[in-house]
């Protein structure tokens, strides 16, 4: 056969080998994104993995194949949330289908496209390998320099390895929910006299606001003109301990040691053992009574009520649907003391939907940024609530004290080219939060500068209580003094890294 004849053949083999190389590199460099492996040596090492794989027919079907539909699914996920952690296994396992719905509903459709491309650029490499007889898996040479360059060079288990921490902390977790639950493990709880100051203590949990996003705390948007005005006291500092629901509050509602939670000894077993009446009301989903660590001690409770579980998860409900529950509890003859906290909804993602249910919307002429403004308005949303909190406990006989915290914020990333708030945290501000106190004997507005390490949110709500107990060291709120600590420890962000808020005025 002559040169002529074989030169169409190797060009065309060669234009092959190209679009081969071509597209294991392009759908390679997103997996790459979307298990964490940016370096060079990792692509490498990733890029001969998948076109050793599919240039096998039992290799692509056994491995390739479904390890594609899995990063492919993950991938817009990765996004989002960066690589398999405690705090995204946690989260997924709290997750009901309403979040999942909305978790959904804000994934850009870029992502999603190339989450969808991953598996059919593999099938795409394999076909032309097919075609073209690429047998990469044959040549032992090229194998055996693969498996010593990623065992010395590279983490070849790096992102499967994480996952497998990830899944078994959080199970591990669940393990010890279940062991820990029912039970009350504070050795004892005595009552300063500052117990006897109030008859009903109210605590307002805060869902995914950022307090630079309140008026009341900066924000150059008047959003919060309740809280910016009312007396009461503002804590301009509170770090929340963790990037989402579940991982900050297991530590900011049980006395934790070391960043770890004791289920045992709970904000809610505290009450109790000081005698007071505890009453749960929730907006927040339950998922089982121990599915999620929150809704375990929210089981605690001596009374519970969740709007969102079963098949009364009302997903129109928005926080205002707690209050005739709240009046209701507040109009009842009770002689001791109670404990009552409202779990609410408040800016959770998707933001937009919570924004509805502010009085007015703030105007804005820049359509790119209307998520800016519905998380601004979302938080005009809750301001609403908390005056009405605070006006139907005026209208009890009984003497009262509130506070309000948020249990984390959100971060800006950009999605098509628009700004857009998720749960993946890019600088302390998503875990800088509002935290305040409204009691009915306050004659002044008033407003802290002092950090207060959300690890140590236990022990000043027993001091706001009144409460002590010897397993708990004291620790003080509101007394405008700053805490030394390192804000950064346990938060896996960069100390230079910042992220500030949106500035919507006028835009």
């Amino acid at each position: 056969m002559n040169d002529s004849t074989n030169r169409p053949r190797v060009l065309l083999r060669a234009l092959g080998l190209i679009a081969f190389v071509a597209i294991s590199f392009l759908t390679v460099k997103h997996i790459g994104l979307a298990i964490g492996a940016n370096h060079t040596k990792d692509a490498l090492v990733l890029l001969f993995a998948f076109m050793l794989l599919a240039s096998s027919r039992l290799a692509y079907f056994g491995l390739l194949l479904p390890l594609s539909l899995l990063l492919g699914a993950y991938y817009p996920v990765a996004m989002a949330f960066g690589m398999p952690s405690y705090q995204a296994v946690s989260a997924l396992l709290a997750t009901d289908a309403r979040e999942a719905k909305e978790f959904l509903e804000l994934l850009p459709v870029s992502s999603v496209v190339i989450g969808a491309l991953i598996p059919v650029g593999g099938y795409v490499a394999y076909r032309l390998a097919d075609a073209f007889r690429f047998r990469i898996h044959r040549n032992k040479f090229l194998v055996i320099f693969f498996a010593l360059y990623t065992v010395v060079v590279t983490d070849p288990w790096g992102f499967g390895d994480k996952l497998r921490r990830a899944t078994l902390e959080a199970t591990n977790e669940r393990a010890d929910i279940l062991h820990l639950a029912t039970q009350n493990t504070w050795p004892d709880a005595s009552t300063s006299p500052t117990f006897d100051d109030y008859d009903d203590y109210v605590l307002v949990i805060g869902e995914s606001a950022r307090k630079d996003y309140f008026a009341a705390f900066g924000y150059p948007v008047a959003n919060t003109p309740f809280l910016s005005a009312t007396p009461g006291t503002l804590v301009d500092g509170l770090i929340a301990a963790g990037p989402n629901t579940t991982t900050s509050l297991r530590l900011m509602l049980t006395n934790s040691v070391g960043g770890q939670p004791n289920y045992g000894q709970t904000v809610v077993g505290l009450a109790q053992k000081a005698g007071a009446e505890v009453h749960w009301i929730s907006n927040v989903s339950m998922n089982g009574e121990f599915a999620t660590p929150v809704t375990a001690i929210a089981m605690k409770a001596d009374h519970r009520v969740f709007l969102r579980s079963g098949l009364t998860n009302n997903h129109s409900l928005y926080d205002d649907a707690m209050l005739p529950l709240l009046q209701e509890l507040l109009g009842r003859p009770h002689a001791g003391k109670r404990l009552i906290i409202l779990h609410t909804v408040g800016s959770h993602p998707n933001i937009c939907k919570k924004a509805a249910f502010a009085p007015e919307r703030i105007p804005l002429r820049d359509k790119s940024l209307r998520e800016i403004e519905c998380y601004a308005s979302s938080v005009r949303a809750t301001d609403v609530f908390l005056e009405k909190v605070v006006s139907a406990l005026k209208q009890s006989p009984r003497r009262w004290s509130m506070v309000y915290f948020a249990d984390h914020g959100l971060s800006h990333h950009v999605q098509e080219g628009r700004p857009v708030l998720t749960h993946a945290p890019v600088g302390l501000e998503h875990f800088l939060v509002p935290l305040l106190r409204i009691r009915c004997d306050d004659q002044k507005h008033v407003l802290l500068e002092s950090p207060k390490n959300g690890r140590n949110l236990l022990g000043g709500l027993a001091s706001w209580m009144g409460i002590r107990s010897s397993a708990l060291p004291p620790y003080e709120l509101f007394d405008g003094d700053p805490d030394a600590f390192d804000p950064h420890v346990g938060k896996a962000i960069h100390k230079d890294a910042h992220d500030p808020a949106v500035d919507i005025t006028g835009r």
